[in-house]
């Protein structure tokens, strides 16, 4: 893991201001003392440097050892302390793993549900302070490093319960946001409107292909591709991510797509090819959006998918039955099964023959868990008894079952999954953040805040993962215990399925091939009518199963689980263990080394300054606003403030600072490329709508509906605003002797020349308003 961060930044020999920075909260430490750990990261901080550390109180004791905590990745939690007469004499800080869970609750009878995962191990990590009556100050007496836990990486410590606690300043600003009826997109959807039309005024196709090439800056491995037509119109659009591309490197066996969405304001066919995770969770691979659906473009997509996974073909895909996409999967996916979706067979199945108990008949046939001519048998039997051997449909579908009917797939691994689903389910998802009248740009900013968020529950599923682990049962308690430690969270909970399964087989028969080949016989009891076979090499340690669950899922079914007891092995075999279902799936899967060649554009560099200069002031709000004192020393020194940074940013600006901000894409958008149009609007059913999206010299200025001038709205009228302030009752408009308001009456209302005027106007009449209690 990296632990790169450093505690000092610079040389300066106070220390105690440098480590502070890196303090949650940037509290201030005041005369805590921290030699000889300059220029340390926080990995490489050892017990000699942290012992005798001083602090002042216990809170910046804490805040240190969390922020410790913090980067190393871990969680703690305050132990017991020591207080006489209202002092702290010693406090002890631990690890939140430290300890055991009560034997009352692993052991509780008549249990509803599974037991929570076990978050304490038994973890010795501590920091412990006590007070030096000398030095009056808490010194650190004892600290342990080591952990008997796995640690979690450091993006995933927002997970941890002390690293997101609220601020005072955060906690103040609930009641504030509770409390104003505007919501947040009526406020901005001006703005947004107005960055909209300034954003595609040169063209939709070219902003958002610029947009991907600058992309590739700031992430090396993404890829895009796209199509024209005879006429220069943008056709097909082929994108996907560094992470994505990954991903399918882990979990690129199971591949499952369709073409039923169509969320974008030219109604082209998006398509997102979707797989599993360690976790069990829908993920994605890529993405395109078709102008068509023919024969040609889905070659075009399947060909440009291998190109950008570097000519991995999937082992097994999963696709709705499109004609078109059948042939395309054939043509190019050389030796990939495919098969169709279950879901849509079983529809298919209730529109095309309207009997009684078909369907359902039907599903029995294709869900049918045995040999091809155990299936042939059933089928027979199925149109002898509806008559329909002679029905049209249902021969075309028998023509293809060997792409929908389990005896003939069985063997093949498809994760587990019969249909699309999963990708039914994930255009659900992004439907819910995409808009109809969505432009290219717009709708490539939506599904990526949508995937990002996919993307954050997936981090919490490996952090859950790594850091937990579940309470073992006492049945075949070392599999358990092995694969606990090995499987995710949810995939421990399908290994458990298989696991209980096994106490109703037995071996009923052995036949040894040689020393170490050894044939097991796999009855179920009071069925002795099904049995399997499972072949054990135990030189190599490899088992296979005649019911081929293994193949088809990916975990040891319960008929081998019964021979590893006969066996008497302790642990179950690595060959029976598949890595895409373990916590470590993503291990030693890199993309084009881009850990070391990510840079950070100027423009993102300077959004993340403004959020840690946002998150520094609401302290400052937080205490500016708690008295009137205190406001007017915020004002004075925030006017102060803005005055030096602007003759800062007059005078000179640093190499890597954005500007003001521009009408126009980034200067690093524009890329030489033959021009293109935007695409031509696929026609659907209903009246066409003659709407389009108008540039800022097009739209009608708006004007104020109290005063009637351009350039501010009702609501920030200055004019307005001095009127309300002369209907403040005479309770609340009492001001101190040495205050006076400076508002203007409404007849001598000056012309302002620009906006900037108006909104220090306005600004003015707000500050005002706030000082007599408005």
């Amino acid at each position: 893991m990296d632990r790169g961060k450093e505690v000092i930044n610079n040389s300066n020999d106070d220390v105690n201001v440098d480590l502070s920075c890196a303090m949650e909260g940037n509290a201030s430490l005041g005369g805590n003392s921290f030699d000889g750990i300059s220029k340390k990261t926080w990995a490489e901080l050892t017990s000699e440097d942290i012992m005798g550390m001083k602090f002042e109180d216990a809170e910046a004791a804490w805040k240190f050892y969390n922020s410790y905590a913090r980067e190393i990745g871990f969680s703690v939690r305050r132990d017991d302390k020591r207080v006489v007469d209202g002092c702290i004499l010693s406090q002890r800080f631990v690890c939140a793993a430290e300890g055991h869970r009560s034997q009352k609750y692993l052991n509780r009878e008549n249990r509803q549900r599974p037991p929570r995962r076990l978050t304490r191990f038994d973890c010795h990590a501590t920091l412990r302070v006590k007070y030096d009556k000398t030095l009056k100050k808490l010194v650190v007496v004892d600290f342990v490093a080591e952990h008997t836990h796995e640690l979690a990486p450091t993006p995933n410590s927002m997970f941890m319960k002390s690293h997101r606690a609220l601020s005072e300043a955060d906690k103040a600003l609930v009641p504030v946001r509770q409390n104003v009826k505007v919501k947040r997109r009526d406020l901005v959807k001006d703005f947004v409107d107005s960055e909209k039309r300034d954003l595609v005024k040169d063209g939709d196709e070219e902003t958002i292909l610029d947009f991907m090439e600058s992309k590739i800056e700031d992430d090396p491995g993404y890829f895009y591709e796209y199509t024209v037509d005879e006429e220069k119109h943008l056709d097909n659009l082929f994108w996907a991510d560094s992470r994505s591309r990954a991903d399918y490197c882990c979990f690129g066996d199971v591949l499952v797509f369709d073409s039923t969405c169509k969320i974008n304001i030219y109604n082209k066919s998006l398509i997102i090819f979707v797989g599993v995770n360690n976790h069990h969770q829908t993920i994605v691979f890529a993405c395109v959006l078709l102008a068509d659906e023919t024969t040609e473009s889905y070659e075009w997509t399947l060909k440009t998918f291998l190109k950008a996974m570097n000519g991995k073909i999937p082992n097994s895909v999963i696709t709705d039955g499109d004609i078109a996409m059948a042939k395309s999967i054939q043509k190019v996916f050389l030796g990939c099964q495919h098969r169709l979706c279950s879901w849509h067979l079983s529809r298919n199945a209730s529109a095309n023959v309207k009997i009684d108990g078909f369907v359902e008949e039907f599903n029995k046939c294709m869900n049918l868990e045995g040999t091809p001519q155990e299936f042939e048998l059933a089928w027979m039997e199925m149109l002898a008894r509806y008559n329909l051997s002679e029905h049209e449909w249902i021969n075309q579908i028998y023509g293809k079952r060997k792409h929908w009917a389990e005896a003939y797939l069985r063997g093949q691994f498809f994760a587990g999954m019969r249909s699309t689903q999963r990708c039914k389910s994930q255009n659900a998802y992004c439907n819910r953040y995409l808009k109809v009248k969505d432009n290219f740009i717009e709708f490539i900013h939506d599904f990526e805040l949508a995937l990002s968020r996919s993307r954050s529950r997936e981090a919490r599923e490996d952090f859950e993962s790594m850091v937990t682990q579940p309470v073992v049962e006492d049945h075949l308690k070392s599999y358990r215990a092995q694969m606990g430690a090995t499987y995710t969270k949810s995939s421990y909970v399908e290994f458990c399925k298989e696991l209980k399964k096994e106490q109703s087989f037995f071996v009923a028969e052995t036949q040894r091939h040689g020393e170490h080949h050894h044939i097991h016989t796999i009855s179920e009891f009071l069925h002795p009518e099904h049995s399997w076979t499972v072949s054990y090499d135990a030189l190599e340690k490899k088992a296979t199963c005649s019911c081929l669950v293994f193949e088809g899922t990916g975990f040891p079914c319960g008929h081998m689980i019964a021979v590893f007891k006969v066996e008497q092995l302790r642990d179950i075999p690595a060959s029976c263990i598949k890595k895409r279902w373990t916590k470590h799936a993503r291990s030693g899967i890199e993309l084009n080394n881009l850990s070391s060649t990510m840079q950070i554009s100027p423009e993102f560099a300077c959004t993340i300054r403004y959020a840690e200069l946002t998150n520094m002031c609401n302290r400052l709000c937080y205490l500016g606003s708690k008295s009137l004192e205190g406001f007017q020393q915020a004002i004075v020194g925030i006017h102060k403030l803005v005055e030096s940074l602007e003759s800062v940013q007059t005078s000179s600006v640093s190499k890597d600072q954005v500007g003001e901000r521009s009408t126009t894409p980034p200067q690093s958008w524009n890329f030489v490329r033959e021009p293109i149009h935007d695409p031509s609007i696929i026609q659907t059913k209903g009246d066409p709508s003659n709407k389009r999206l108008k540039t800022n010299d097009e739209v009608k200025k708006r004007n104020c509906g109290h005063c009637n001038k351009a350039g501010h709205t009702r609501r920030t009228c200055s004019i307005l605003l001095s009127q309300k302030l002369g209907a403040i009752p005479s309770h609340m408009g009492q001001l101190s002797s040495d205050e006076e308001t400076v508002f203007i009456p409404p007849s001598n209302e000056p012309e302002h020349n620009n906006d900037d005027e108006r909104m220090e106007a306005s600004r003015t009449n707000f500050v005002e308003l706030v000082k007599v209690g408005l």
